[in-house]
């Protein structure tokens, strides 16, 4: 991509000279190919978050990126940066040392929570645009569609919403020109792993994710391939259709580690049938997951640094080409629903940006609230008059905005904003009764279309006529979908100091052993 003057001029003062873009990476069945070459590619990567935007950090990448060659590191995996900031030169610089970049298209402004999960026209518009900042990047790698939004059996309903997100971003990279794929990691839990990967492999090739990450700490201490479960579970993804890789690895129980499982899983024992990985994490935080420590502008070396090079630097697998490979892998079919699964293979629909707004414009009766905004300020009293409208007649009122993940079953107006899906529950309600008060949060407006007009226009994930801002919670939701309690952390941006998905130890099954 081109340059402008002011970011050359900044690569002078940084002592960096351009080079040419590096070559983009493809995917063909289960392996990430160079496009220009054919040569397998593999990744040899750090999971990085050292500040809160790091691509638009040139300062923090002066100072890293030389360290991140020292230990041949190919790709990192940044959890969360923000469209508002300038990435041109970031890219330019991770580029030029030969790095790709790994984003989580989520963060904690923007991304589907795992205790109120929906997927709905602001959220779409906000992270649209992160397509659009980042895919023209030639080093650009992937996006993560989620990291690790499904944790316990509580959080299960929010996997559909985030397949839907995953199916409708696929389409606009698609429509914008990108080949840009979008994967997931999970979480590696007990009774989880399996289901969710099924999940999102299966259904058709639109709503596939074109990749599938593992946030792993079983190879704890000395252990080998064998006794940390890492040959079952090569053994269990072998006949992937789709490219399998760590999006986070590296036991630190016992402090010190010795990295050894990265010979297997750059070795013979399973370059086959992984992608590579990369190490959690970057920088030291609380968590003691650090290769470096960094103070200001002083970055220190520490022993898992020393621990992770050689271990990096030696394994350069080779795989197979890009012209010779045939892919064999075996799609999935999606879980049964059941106790322990209770969820539909039928998706949320797709974000329908000028259909919610046509449908808000014939109603009789609506919320007072004029955008998402002023939704939100009044979220608990309305979800309160919501909740109870879809409590009445059987669920008639929001039948339109019904949302079941259990059932598959969705109101045709369902991915709307807040606004539209409470005051669609106001009208229904208004149309049996002829009052339109709810405790003083509604008011009546005269219709300016036609609903079956509304209801016939198609879904255009190119079209622009956005809604307010994902930046703001979208307001109260019905209540015919609830599953349980569920946990308050639902972050699904960059991981905590205090790691979730934690060191497993080796006696404990979190997947196929």
């Amino acid at each position: 991509m081109r340059f402008s003057t002011a970011i050359c001029v900044l690569f002078l003062y940084l002592g960096i000279s351009s080079v040419e873009s590096l070559n983009p990476i493809i995917i063909k069945g289960s392996k990430f190919f160079d496009s220009v070459t054919g040569k397998q590619w593999y990744a040899k990567g750090v999971d990085y978050q050292p500040s809160t935007d790091p691509l638009s950090n040139t300062k923090g990448l002066a100072r890293d990126i030389p360290l991140m060659q020292e230990l041949g590191v190919n790709v990192i995996r940044v959890y969360q940066s923000y469209t508002n900031n300038n990435h041109d030169a970031g890219m330019a610089m991770l580029n030029n040392a030969g790095i790709y970049v790994m984003l989580d298209i989520g963060d904690y402004q923007a991304s589907i929570n795992r205790v109120d999960p929906q997927w709905d026209v602001p959220l779409f518009t906000n992270l649209r645009s992160k397509v659009d900042r980042f895919c023209p990047y030639s080093n650009f790698l992937a996006f993560i569609g989620g990291n690790e939004v499904t944790n316990s059996p509580d959080t299960i309903p929010a996997t559909a919403y985030v397949k839907s997100m995953i199916r409708d971003l696929k389409a606009y990279i698609k429509a914008r020109g990108f080949t840009t794929p979008v994967g997931y990691a999970t979480a590696d839990v007990e009774g989880l792993t399996l289901n969710m990967e099924a999940y999102f492999d299966c259904g058709t090739k639109e709503e596939q994710a074109d990749f599938w990450g593992i946030n792993i700490y079983r190879w704890c201490g000395k252990s080998s391939f064998q006794q940390s479960g890492y040959a079952a579970l090569t053994q269990h993804f072998a006949n992937s259709d789709i490219p399998i890789m760590l999006t986070e690895f590296g036991c630190n129980v016992p402090r010190g580690r010795n990295f050894e499982d990265v010979d297997s899983l750059l070795g013979p024992n399973m370059k086959d049938v992984f992608s590579g990985g990369l190490v959690y994490e970057w920088h030291q935080e609380a968590n003691e997951y650090g290769l470096v420590t960094i103070q200001g502008d002083t970055v220190t070396r520490l022993d898992d640094f020393f621990s992770l090079k050689p271990h990096y630097l030696n394994n350069n697998p080779v795989g197979v080409t890009l012209d010779s490979y045939v892919p064999k892998g075996t799609q999935k079919e999606c879980p049964q629903v059941s106790a322990a699964w209770p969820l539909s293979p039928v998706i949320p629909p797709t974000p329908n940006i000028p259909q919610c707004a046509c449908i808000l414009s014939t109603l009789q009766c609506r919320t007072k609230a004029n955008n998402i905004q002023e939704a939100a300020q009044q979220g608990a009293a309305l979800g309160e008059v919501v909740g109870q409208l879809c409590k009445e007649q059987g669920g008639k009122y929001c039948a339109d905005i019904k949302r079941n993940p259990q059932t598959g079953e969705w109101g045709k107006y369902s991915h709307c904003e807040s606004v539209t899906v409470i005051s669609l529950a106001m009208n229904a309600k208004f149309k049996d009764t002829g009052s339109c008060d709810y405790n003083g949060l509604a008011k009546t407006q005269t219709p300016r279309d036609d609903p079956n007009r509304c209801a016939t226009i198609p879904v255009n994930v190119l079209d622009n006529g956005a809604q307010g801002s994902a930046t703001t919670t979208t307001g109260p939701k019905p209540t015919t979908t609830t599953t349980g309690p569920r946990p308050t952390t639902t972050t699904t941006g960059p991981r905590p100091t205090t790691t979730t998905t934690g060191p497993r130890p080796t006696t404990t099954t979190t997947g196929p052993r």
